[in-house]
């Protein structure tokens, strides 16, 4: 018995349940087909309102880390590392959109969201959690998790405290990729 998830796609909607998009994945242009741990690390492609996952998935994911800001991310890490993830495409939820969401939802290329995106504060902080996520993953689950999951996942870890050049060669080594050329571009050029 392995973790298991299953995710689907959600179809946005405005504050009044009229549909914005059938597709959040084609609005953000995410592939949810990236299942590797350092790719579920780097970047979020599945929604948690969404997730159907079983009882082992959620007996591995008791211990957590105490500063955990996204459960979704780490529930898709846990079964990315430790079991299966899978998907379907076809959206079963409505995914209200209003002014005050925090996050998703939002389409990718508008002058608003590129400038949100393209933020420098944000990248740096976003990133600076990835790699602190990935340094609490190896102190709770490093005996269980691979050992290539677990040297990838320490060079991660490590970004902050390696020059400009390092920091992107150990981006592109581990093909640690976000979705998209638009989120890797300001990754790149922030990092």
């Amino acid at each position: 018995n392995i973790p298991l998830l299953y995710h689907t796609d959600l179809t946005l909607t405005n504050e009044r349940l009229s549909v914005k998009s059938s597709s959040m994945w084609k609005d953000q242009m995410l592939n949810p087909n990236r299942y590797s741990a350092i790719k579920c690390l780097m970047h979020n492609h599945s929604i948690g309102n969404t997730y159907i996952f079983n009882k082992e998935l959620v007996d591995i994911a008791r211990k957590r880390p105490k500063d955990l800001i996204m459960h979704d991310v780490f529930y898709l890490l846990i079964a990315s590392l430790f079991g299966k993830v899978s998907y379907g495409s076809e959206s079963h939820i409505l995914y209200r959109q209003h002014n005050k969401n925090i996050c998703g939802g939002s389409k990718l290329l508008t002058y608003s969201s590129l400038r949100k995106k393209l933020n420098v504060k944000l990248i740096k902080s976003s990133l600076h959690r990835k790699f602190n996520l990935a340094k609490n993953l190896i102190n709770i689950y490093g005996d269980k998790m691979s050992s290539s999951d677990k040297a990838v996942f320490m060079e991660i870890s490590r970004l902050n405290e390696k020059g400009w050049f390092l920091r992107r060669y150990y981006i592109i080594k581990h093909k640690a990729y976000m979705n998209g050329i638009i989120r890797n571009l300001g990754m790149f050029l922030i990092l």
